[in-house]
């Protein structure tokens, strides 16, 4: 379990944009590892895979913008709609072309959340979808190619 605490923590840290070297000088490292990732209860667990469905969905239809709503503010600082649609297009293929979606371990520590997902597209891959609240609503913050994991809540290094 403390393997995959680390794995999370450093997984939230990428995604929040900060570099390493930045999250290590605000002691937001040491902050994230005092946060306690568990498995997410059931409401929180569907409530946190129907966002990332929902924006699979979009963009199985091709409505970037509508997938765009589902991302957090961070993300839309960082970029616009059209930008955010070209990074998904060129860095994301299955992302973007996915046909099916297999949800695997869901957990959160109330204000973070990974999620982690097989998707068949244009080939196969498992994603770690890193979502964060905002108000009352779980929006996506980032995603990270990875290795399926080994076992229920552990992702593979």
């Amino acid at each position: 379990m403390q393997k995959f605490r680390f794995v999370a923590v450093l997984l939230v840290l990428l995604g929040s944009g900060l570099p390493m070297a930045e999250a290590r000088s605000t002691g937001l490292t040491a902050q994230a590892i005092s946060s306690n990732f568990s498995e997410s209860k059931q409401t929180v667990k569907k409530v946190l895979i129907e966002v990332v469905q929902s924006q699979l969905a979009a963009f199985r239809a091709g409505n970037f913008t509508k997938a765009y709503s589902y991302a957090s503010a961070d993300i839309q600082k960082q970029m616009q709609p059209a930008a955010f649609e070209q990074m998904v297009r060129n860095s994301y293929p299955v992302i973007a072309q996915s046909k099916s979606a297999k949800f695997g371990a869901v957990l959160d520590n109330g204000v973070q959340a990974v999620v982690h997902v097989s998707l068949v597209g244009t080939r196969q891959a498992t994603f770690v979808y890193l979502m964060t609240r905002e108000g009352r609503a779980w929006k996506i913050n980032g995603v990270v190619e990875g290795k399926p994991p080994e076992r229920e809540g552990e992702l593979a290094t």
